[in-house]
């Protein structure tokens, strides 16, 4: 669980950039439904996100997807449960 809360935190000023603060932040709020998964995906994307230029936008994308595929996933499993 720290490593989640650590990659959001780190993720946290790319998705500012991008105007993803919102959703990564309501993500991190359910992290204890965040699927383990997801987190290599998100590391994969922060690691090329600290090397790129500042608002590549493939990578806004990317994370834009990864976000928004991540909070589908937790939404349907609270549903469920």
């Amino acid at each position: 669980m720290s490593q989640q809360r650590t990659l959001f935190s780190q993720l946290l000023p790319y998705a500012k950039m991008y105007n993803l603060d919102g959703p990564l932040v309501i993500l991190k709020g359910h992290s204890e439904r965040v699927g383990e998964h997801v987190l290599p995906r998100l590391t994969d994307i922060l690691n090329r996100l600290s090397q790129a230029t500042p608002g590549e936008s493939s990578l806004g994308e990317e994370l834009s997807n990864a976000i928004t595929d991540e909070m589908a996933r937790v939404i349907v499993k609270r549903v469920r449960s």
